[in-house]
């Protein structure tokens, strides 16, 4: 098989569309949770599963950013530098993080008066370490950013994982990482239930990396299939297999799953991540491997825009959703209809800005095609 290339379309339109998922759902919830359907068709399951874009990144993380590692690892490449490597993810997540923190705190303190974070947050912040430096119970600034440790800590250990690979058979890599976080579930899930919130068994930890550690870990084995090479005909079973799955899962969990923590049966929380990344992984690898019907679904104008600019409006939409409809003095009086106009274009035109002055400089030629390991780290607050 002749493999695609780094620049997989497909896969930036599929980052798209659970960017754009991702911010359906927060519009959504911002005007008010109303009734949607279409030709009688409810598209409340949809919009309200949301955080199955959040699973999409994650995956699609682990299939990108390693397959330099998968490559030498497979003999196909040399062998890549763990500081050329880690810099490039610095390049990609740092810069538009950052200044969405400092312009976010500015603005902030503009409007208020006030600071909305001390230094020592704020150094938490810039480290993504803020889950440790904030008040117990509480939130991030931008509840949005709760996906980025579990993206940022994750390229740490992906390398390590890809290279293992080619030592340990495929079945017991992954078994033994999905005993792992089948353990943390449990552990997680068991102690909240019980009343104990301590330090190492926090409920937003069931959310967290060690908790979903196998989506990003399918997504480098899939890569791994991928570069080992695989035909349209095998693309097409597994994309065929992948789809099927997915429905079924998407299903089940849109009619008959509740949608938050404390109100979630216990058996599913403890493979929900799994039974997700599984299909989404599939999907992936197919339109990877060139099953045209499914990929040609999200190489359109709209998605392709939004997978390009996918971390930026991540990281604006939220705050900028939060401004206008909760506190924009100036637009208090306007009807909801014209605050949700205004909402979506402040966020179109943010995430532009954003684009242009926080991520296009620091990108090389070859990452602006990419894109591997976009962060629209994305989220459980979907």
């Amino acid at each position: 098989m002749t493999r695609t290339p780094d620049d997989i379309s497909a896969l930036t339109g599929l980052r798209g569309f659970a960017t754009l998922w991702v911010v359906t759902h927060h519009f959504w919830e911002f005007i008010g949770f109303p009734a949607i359907s279409v030709a009688g068709l409810n598209l409340l399951p949809f919009i309200k599963n949301a955080y199955f874009g959040i699973d999409m990144f994650f995956v699609l993380s682990g299939f990108l950013v390693v397959r330099p590692y998968i490559r030498a690892a497979q003999g196909l490449g040399r062998m890549p530098s763990f500081w050329s490597y880690l810099m490039r993810r610095v390049r990609r997540v740092v810069p538009a993080y950052w200044a969405n923190l400092t312009l976010l705190c500015l603005f902030i303190w503009i409007g208020t008066g006030q600071s909305p974070v001390s230094a020592y947050e704020y150094l938490g912040y810039l480290g993504f370490l803020f889950w440790f430096t904030l008040p117990a119970a509480s939130m991030p600034l931008n509840a949005v950013w709760w996906t980025l440790p579990v993206e940022w800590w994750a390229y740490f250990v992906l390398p390590a994982l890809a290279l293992s690979l080619k030592r340990v058979p495929a079945w017991l890599w992954l078994a033994a990482i999905l005993l792992f976080v089948l353990w943390t579930r449990l552990g997680i899930v068991s102690h909240f239930f019980a009343g104990d919130t301590s330090f190492w068994w926090q409920p937003i930890d069931y959310r967290h990396l060690r908790s979903r550690f196998d989506q990003f870990a399918i997504g480098v084995l899939a890569a791994w299939i991928f570069e080992r090479g695989i035909n349209v005909r095998q693309a097409r079973a597994i994309g065929w297999t992948g789809v099927g799955l997915f429905a079924v899962v998407f299903v089940y969990v849109g009619w008959f799953v509740p949608r938050w923590f404390e109100e979630a049966i216990r058996p599913w929380m403890y493979v929900h991540f799994t039974a997700a990344a599984l299909p989404l992984a599939m999907i992936i690898l197919a339109m990877a491997g060139g099953w045209r019907p499914l990929a040609r679904l999200f190489e359109g104008r709209v998605v392709m825009v939004a997978g390009v600019t996918s971390y930026s409006l991540y990281l604006w939409h939220f705050p900028i959703f939060v401004w206008v409809f909760k506190h924009a003095p100036v637009l208090a009086e306007w009807p909801l209809a014209a605050r949700a106009v205004v909402a979506l274009v402040l966020a179109a035109a943010a995430t532009w800005l954003a684009y242009r002055c926080f991520e296009r400089p620091f990108l090389s030629t070859r990452a602006r095609g990419d894109k591997a390991g976009a962060t629209a780290g994305q989220s459980a607050h979907a």
